[in-house]
């Protein structure tokens, strides 16, 4: 009996209590689709990778928080980390120890094999089945850095990986849910999306930037610059990456971790700062104490990144194949036979291009899918030495 002698219904207890969950049900899917919505303009509005990063992160730190994180580029030809944000990541001394984890061993949930699943996000504990120390990455990276939980995902479409994240807490909060998960796998396609964007947005400046082959030299453990040539140290300083001060950037360090790793050449392609692609080529050096690293830094030949720009815009292999030769003059009766198919075939790819890239003319296609950094444009005929078209 309640005071004042009224009885309290024995079930409104009950249905307090199943409308406070429904109250805070409605508050968290409110939550979610907030920050599905804000992850949304990021990708629309982002100008760089690491604004991209950065603003994703941002986006969905009120619902999935996070104690330290990283966001890069994935180089989609070699699953290589390029440019991000690390930062807020592990101990930057530990670096250079996590990338020859990530590509010149096999680890649990590192990037080559994330890519391969068929969710892309998963959490080391889980991974690992609750045995964290079964994981180099844990042991070497994560512990010394005070991490407990990680959490991890890349950002594909239906063909390549664009980007990933990596998101990390310590040992005095609880391990991300799959609640977490679920969230983090909402958003994929919309960041692998943004990363696309970036591709296809960011436009040349050619006054920014070197325009010859640089020359690095590193050595040391983590490795560091020993020597470089101007133009070496230029493209450094361009490149767009998160690290700062002495630290070398993320694709440098990929490159020779990977070209440590495998004993041959390794190479990466990444952005600079106002767009342009480099590729950065690493190799071990023979006779030298240390066991030094040489690196050459240059402008990539359009056919290095053809298919990466290709498929930025969903372009199929063989609709980049096709339209390749289109850009160097050939006709419909050349491609055919230059690839194998009829000419009815080529009509059909060049039907499906034009309609992905919004375009009705050749000249449109050639201009829209490459822009400057391609192809000739308005009568433009001075060639750099790294054969790309020079702007008037």
């Amino acid at each position: 009996m309640r005071p004042g002698g009224r009885r309290r219904h024995p079930n409104i207890v009950g249905v307090t209590a199943r409308w406070r969950c429904v109250t805070l049900l409605v508050v968290s899917v409110d939550r979610l689709a907030r920050a599905a919505r804000q992850v949304e303009r990021a990708c629309a509005d982002a100008t760089s990778v690491v604004e991209l990063c950065r603003s994703v992160q941002a986006a969905i730190a009120p619902v999935v928080p996070a104690d330290r994180w990283c966001g890069f580029a994935v180089d989609p030809a070699t699953l290589f980390a390029t440019n991000g944000y690390h930062e807020e990541g592990v101990d930057m001394a530990l670096l250079p120890r996590l990338l020859e984890l990530e590509y010149g061993t096999v680890d649990v949930a590192h990037v080559p094999a994330l890519a391969r699943t068929s969710a892309g996000v998963v959490t080391l504990s889980d991974a690992t089945g609750g045995d964290l120390a079964s994981s180099a990455r844990w042991r070497d990276v994560l512990e010394p850095s005070g991490v407990a939980h990680e959490l991890r995902a890349v950002f594909r479409d239906a063909r390549h990986v664009w980007g990933a994240l990596v998101l990390m807490r310590g040992s005095d909060v609880r391990d991300f849910t799959a609640a977490d998960v679920d969230l983090v796998r909402r958003i994929a396609p919309t960041v692998a999306t943004g990363f696309r964007r970036m591709l296809v947005r960011q436009h040349l400046d050619y006054g920014d930037d070197a325009r010859e082959a640089g020359i690095v030299v590193l050595a040391g453990e983590p490795p560091g610059v020993r020597t470089a040539t101007p133009a070496g140290r230029t493209w450094l300083e361009h490149l767009d990456d998160g690290a700062t001060g002495d630290h070398l950037p993320t694709p440098v360090l990929s490159a020779a971790r990977a070209a440590q790793a495998g004993g041959g050449p390794a190479a990466v392609r990444a952005r600079t700062r106002s767009g342009r692609w480099v590729t950065i080529t690493a190799e071990r050096t023979e006779g030298a104490p240390g066991g030094e690293i040489g690196v050459v830094v240059q402008p990539s030949r359009p056919a290095e990144i053809a298919r990466i720009v290709g498929a930025a815009h969903g372009l199929t292999g063989r609709e980049t194949d096709v339209v390749l030769l289109v850009a160097s003059g050939h006709t419909n009766a050349e491609i055919a036979r230059a690839l194998g198919m009829s000419r009815y075939t080529v009509a059909d790819h060049l039907k499906s291009v034009f309609a992905k890239l919004e375009v009705v003319t050749r000249g449109e296609l050639t201009s829209k899918l490459f822009h400057d950094h391609y192809l000739r444009r308005g009568g433009e005929d001075s060639v750099g030495i790294d054969s790309w078209f020079l702007p008037a």
